[in-house]
């Protein structure tokens, strides 16, 4: 599966599974039901997080306010 994830703004920390990625992130996962944990942080806007699973093709995008 193809997971997509962008956090905006630009910079802010983007977490998956408590492990730093790089924002934009794009990569291959082989498919599973396993839930994960994508979060996104920057100073001075609030924390946020949602759960995906490896199902099927993801697109996350956070916007932090």
């Amino acid at each position: 599966m193809h997971l997509n994830v962008e956090i905006d703004p630009p910079g802010a920390k983007l977490l998956l599974d408590g492990a730093i990625m790089s924002n934009p992130l794009q990569m291959t996962y082989p498919t599973s039901g396993v839930v994960h944990e994508i979060r996104g942080e920057a100073p001075g806007y609030l924390t946020r997080a949602t759960s995906i699973t490896f199902d099927r093709d993801v697109l996350v995008v956070l916007a932090l306010t």
